[in-house]
């Protein structure tokens, strides 16, 4: 931290003491249990809950994404302005988009607690956002403006990592707990604009709390789910500095077909992007198109994307753009054919000079 940033810094601490902001609940390694980890923290710096799924509907098959993220002000900052200055209490984003892989669509959907009515249960998980509500019992349910879904879990929860928990970059305060669902049961409907499609399908869950860190290296990530036809699933995961990839930034999880994890480290994840796709909206260029080699896992599989333009041009509600797609997975498995089902996350790949300022800005 430099002379500059260390004024900063104090600067902002003097600042949240006005504010009598609370202090915040950083993440560090704890024992998880179940089911209070799924719970909203009332001082947690950021978390989400994410589902990415696969359904069909008679011939038409869709892809679904819907994230609630829980964003705590006295967090973000603009320069050394604390959030918590103007708006003290934790806030809702959510996203949501479908996929209509059939007629090459993708539709969006975002909103945000600064905006609209809100409320957080912190006793259990049930979550409401405007006209977006999202509940747990023993089964997720989730109604929103493009789907209203039932999902229950067919595997037991993951716990990546060290048994949940990471530092996922060298410095401290890159610390996450991360727990999936790697494969959930999905009854619901799916509500566009010319009709209302009754589905079922496959999903993932991700439940992550995390520290924000505001002088990072870290620029942005690639992250994979695949959900494979052989009752196996894999999560990858690549951050990225200003270089590039950082080799020990790279990993995952292989859950077998009995619900045990093997954890993967960056040695034994090999990509290779296959091309480019320039966003015609934004101008961004993401990866479009993979090879995946995991050779110890005897895995070569290609990922394709099953609808190029996927991308999440959300900045009315944060200060990033980023793709998350639907994606179909062709290979071989120990020399044998495989399928699946796959999405994946662009995030840091936004250059332009007003969402780079914005971001810079808070960081």
């Amino acid at each position: 931290m430099d002379v500059l940033e260390k004024v900063e810094e104090d600067v902002y601490q003097d600042i949240l003491k006005v504010t009598k902001a609370p202090k915040l609940d950083d993440v560090k390694k704890k024992e998880i249990t179940l089911p209070s980890i799924l719970f909203p923290g009332k001082d947690i710096p950021i978390e989400w809950w994410y589902f990415t799924g696969h359904l069909s509907s008679g011939k038409k098959r869709f892809g679904f994404e819907f994230c609630f993220f829980k964003l705590h002000p006295q967090a973000l900052r603009a320069g050394f302005i604390p959030l918590s200055f103007l708006h003290k209490k934790p806030f809702l984003i959510v996203h949501s988009a479908i996929t209509d892989k059939t007629n090459n669509k993708f539709i969006k959907y975002q909103d945000s607690g600064m905006i609209h009515h809100e409320h957080i249960n912190y006793d259990k998980l049930d979550l409401s956002l405007n006209t977006t509500k999202f509940s747990y019992s023993e089964d997720f349910s989730i109604d929103c403006e493009l789907f209203s879904l039932n999902l229950k879990p067919i595997k037991k929860i993951v716990k990546h990592f060290d048994s949940g928990y990471k530092t996922m970059y060298k410095k401290r305060p890159h610390r996450t707990y991360y727990v999936s669902f790697p494969r959930l049961d999905v009854k619901g409907e799916v509500k566009l604009k010319d009709k209302t499609h009754t589905v079922s399908g496959v999903a993932w869950f991700d439940h992550q709390k995390c520290n924000v860190v505001h002088i990072t290296p870290i620029q942005g990530w690639d992250w994979f789910s695949i959900i494979f036809s052989d009752n196996t699933e894999l999560m990858v995961y690549m951050l990225r500095d200003k270089k590039g990839f950082v080799k020990k930034c790279i990993g995952g999880s292989y859950i077998k077909s009995d619900g045990s994890v093997e954890d993967l480290k960056s040695d034994d994840v090999k990509t290779e992007c296959l091309m480019k796709w320039e966003s015609p909206k934004t101008k961004i260029v993401y990866p479009s198109g993979w090879m995946m080699e995991i050779p110890r896992l005897k895995i070569k599989i290609k990922i394709m994307p099953s609808v190029k333009n996927q991308e999440m041009d959300t900045l009315q509600t944060t200060p990033v753009s980023y793709w998350e797609g639907a994606c179909d997975v062709t290979g071989t498995k120990a020399g044998k054919k495989i399928s699946g089902q796959s999405y994946v996350e662009l995030v840091g790949y936004d250059k332009r000079l007003f969402p780079e300022f914005i971001r810079k800005s808070i960081e």
